[in-house]
């Protein structure tokens, strides 16, 4: 079948060649991300970067144009990640938007260039700083060529955004699209009621826990049959994703989160069924809180898409939100996470983001919170960036993770290639699944930290993985409830990191306890300013932070190991899940993640509790000594002799005399006189 996007190629060419930006607007099906690199390739272009907003993406369609085209990847087609690449030059190059925005500099473009951006209707963070810096720099390389694209992209707002420019909007699939809405029907009844042998469907979940429960349910009705249920989500590796796209003559139900809207395209979909709800990171007053919302008319519409590629398809919203009660698009990433890396990374490039054009303008109260959470890592100054800083941007990791890295200088190469393991840990997340199970020796200086105790246990799993042969390692992460792909991408990243940094890499060696102290000081540098009072083991180990909210202790923590050695003070990620159906209705969990316990007596640490400590004063009778007495929540940080002095005022009330002792207008105790 000929894709629709062919038929606009002349049309494509001569737009690009006479204007430095094009918005192409195509539908889901038109083949754009596939087949507008190759046409200009065709056509004289010799270097093409086409940028996509997950890794997946960037690597099968990679995979997928050089197939096309009869060749290897990384022949004439090459993708580069931060952690995958191709290693020789290719005229056409995938890449991740944030690689592209890591290696962007204003001069670094070469003539006879095009710029892709695909998929810009997420606009991601990374998407809106692209945008916002080729709008500045555009005008000083006039052999560059921007196209902006998207399925369901606001077309007209990007076009006014670059000057009115021109539009080129081309239609999808040739096959219609049947919509219904199921309001009260369950997602499991809904796939049950239109499900029938032969038929290829994809239910669209909001996240892997909604996944994991729909396939028990779905495999248990099914078990008679030969249908296959598969799962797809951004924890499984390519190998595990590939069978997807496999034919079974009894047909196939994929249960996906929003990586199947976008970066997968399964081509034989018949039906698919959306439960209209996707989950989404916001960060406020520097928490992050995910929370599960519906998602909006654009998504439904790019969901909807995914069927009648080949044939008449059919799109069930089974959401008692209808289509036309959401919101036309969400609200972008620019305006509801935290913006450090990218007011760093401007910084390096002497911009103030107030000083750069957005599409979306991001909030001027998380710009100052990112700032000057960069002046406590000591990486911006009066506005400007420093060393520090200027070190922290050029890593492949977020500002605190590079913040840690730079402190680890001051210790051995031990410690310096175990904090690119921690880095990488913190980067892509926890490798331990449900029925997580791998002993390991810990010594106590070990289970002072959650990150130091998971630096242990990769060392351990690597370790026991490389004693096994062959079929031994085939079920060895299934086994033992690790999450393989995460698994794989820390040893990946953190590899690379070593690499860039120059770091020896520890993977194979071991950290003795000294190691293990200044590892815990590497993690001070960078989360300080994130400290937490113990306050209670009820329901869970809890602690309070600064904005007085009490928060749960992850269960996957070490460092409450005994009852009897809960540490009082931590440092720590919080986290805030927002539930959307319990059984009184939507509720919060608030946790916290990766904890750190910190001494009182730490420099760096008491200096942080300022700015959480309550003042009180403490009067000895006995000596006549007025002390200030400083608490995090029960407990006493200090305690010093005050330089106030106390006014003492002597009463007699039904025949006894009373000493009042009074400071700042308030009476501190009563004293009876005998």
């Amino acid at each position: 079948m000929k894709l629709p996007v062919l038929n606009f190629e002349s049309e494509i060419l001569s737009a690009v060649s006479k204007n430095q930006v094009t918005v192409i607007q195509a539908e889901t099906g038109a083949g754009k991300s596939t087949q507008i690199p190759q046409m200009l390739y065709l056509n004289g272009y010799n270097k093409i970067t086409i940028t996509q907003p997950r890794i997946m993406a960037t690597i099968s369609l990679a995979t997928r144009v050089a197939e096309e085209l009869g060749e290897n990847v990384g022949e004439s087609i090459g993708y580069k990640t931060r952690y995958y690449k191709t290693e020789k030059f290719t005229p056409i190059t995938y890449v991740t938007d944030g690689y592209e925005l890591s290696t962007y500099s204003s001069d670094y473009h070469q003539d006879n260039e095009i710029v892709i951006l695909d998929e810009i209707h997420e606009f991601n963070l990374n998407q809106e700083t692209l945008l916002g810096l080729y709008k500045r720099d555009l005008k000083n390389n006039p052999n560059v060529r921007l196209v902006v694209m998207s399925a369901t992209i606001d077309a007209e707002k990007i076009s006014s955004f670059y000057d009115n420019a021109p539009i080129i909007k081309i239609p999808g699939k040739t096959y219609p699209i049947e919509r219904k809405w199921e309001p009260t029907m369950r997602i499991e009844e809904c796939v049950k009621k239109y499900f029938s042998s032969g038929t290829n469907m994809l239910v669209f979940l909001p996240g892997k826990e909604e996944i994991e429960r729909t396939a028990e349910n779905l495999s248990f009705y099914f078990k008679n049959t030969a249908t296959k249920i598969f799962k797809l989500h951004g924890e499984m590796t390519y190998e595990e994703q590939k069978k997807v796209f496999a034919h079974y003559a009894e047909g196939k139900i994929i249960l996906a989160t929003n990586v199947a809207q976008t970066s997968i395209t399964v081509p034989d979909i018949d039906f698919v069924i959306d439960d209209g709800n996707c989950k989404q990171m916001v960060c406020k007053n520097g928490v992050s809180s995910l929370t599960t919302i519906n998602i909006s008319q654009a998504d439904c519409d790019q969901r909807a898409g995914r069927a009648g590629r080949c044939k008449p398809g059919k799109y069930v919203l089974c959401s008692p939100t209808s289509y036309e009660a959401r919101d036309k698009y969400l609200a972008p990433e620019i305006e509801r996470i935290g913006l450090e890396n990218l007011v760093l990374k401007l910084a390096d490039l002497h911009l103030d983001p107030m000083d750069l054009e957005f599409v979306h303008n991001p909030d001027k109260k998380n710009l100052q919170l990112a700032k000057l959470l960069l002046e406590r890592l000591e990486a911006l100054k009066d506005g400007q960036i420093t060393e520090i800083g200027i070190e922290m941007e050029k890593m492949p990791v977020s500002a605190r993770i590079a913040r840690m890295l730079i402190e680890a200088k001051k210790y051995s190469p031990q410690v310096q290639g175990d904090m690119a393991i921690i880095g990488a840990i913190l980067e892509c997340g926890d490798f331990r699944g449900k029925n997580f199970y791998v002993p390991a020796m810990l010594t106590d200086e070990c289970k002072k930290s959650d990150l130091t105790y998971q630096l242990l246990l990769v060392k351990t799993i690597n370790n026991l993985w490389h004693t096994l042969e062959g079929s031994e390692r085939v079920e060895f992460y299934v086994d033992r409830g690790i999450k393989k792909k995460i698994f794989q991408s820390i040893l990946k990243s953190s590899k690379d990191i070593a690499d860039k940094l120059h770091l020896q890499y520890m993977l194979n060696t071991e950290t003795n306890d000294s190691d293990y102290v200044n590892i815990r000081n590497c993690i001070i540098s960078a989360y300080c300013d994130s400290l937490y009072v113990y306050s209670g083991s009820y329901r869970g180990v809890k602690y309070e932070g600064a904005d007085n909210v009490t928060r749960t202790l992850d269960r996957n923590s070490i460092i409450a190991y005994s009852y009897y050695n809960i540490p009082k003070v931590v440092l720590a990620q919080p986290l805030d899940i927002k539930v959307s159906k319990g059984y009184y209705g939507p509720y919060t969990v608030n946790l916290l993640r990766n904890a750190t316990a910190v001494d009182l007596d730490n420099e760096v640490i008491r200096k942080s509790l300022q700015s959480i400590m309550s003042h009180s004063y403490y009067y000895d009778e006995y000596d006549g000594i007025l002390y200030d007495i400083y608490r995090v929540g029960s407990i006493v940080v200090k305690q010093e002799v005050s330089e106030k002095k106390p006014t003492i005022e002597r009463y007699k009330d039904c025949g006894w005399t009373y000493r009042r002792v009074i400071v700042d207008n308030m009476v501190l105790t009563t004293i009876p006189e005998y």
